[in-house]
């Protein structure tokens, strides 16, 4: 019998954690430039934002550093040449 009710707890388990984990429908990676280099990853506030509004606010969306399928890249006072030059 308690052998019966650990299997229906795990289940239930189970089933409670899969229907709220988020399904990626879109992965992507964030790089910083700074003009001379480049830092992947988010900052430590862009990590703590990301961990508290990411199941609410954007759904399907996967932070994903190994295999994006895009990647962010944002820079403060650099023009576009200078961006597309540190970037390549």
């Amino acid at each position: 019998m308690l052998q019966k009710a650990f299997v229906l707890t795990f289940f239930l388990a189970a089933v409670a954690l899969s229907a709220t984990a988020q399904d990626c429908k879109l992965k992507f990676s964030v790089a910083y430039s700074d003009g001379k280099t480049v830092q992947v990853g988010l900052t430590t506030e862009q990590k703590k934002l990301w961990d508290h509004d990411a199941a609410k606010k954007f759904k399907g969306m996967c932070l994903d550093d190994k295999t994006p399928d895009f990647i962010i890249l944002w820079n403060q006072g650099l023009n576009g040449a200078e961006l597309a030059q540190n970037s390549v």
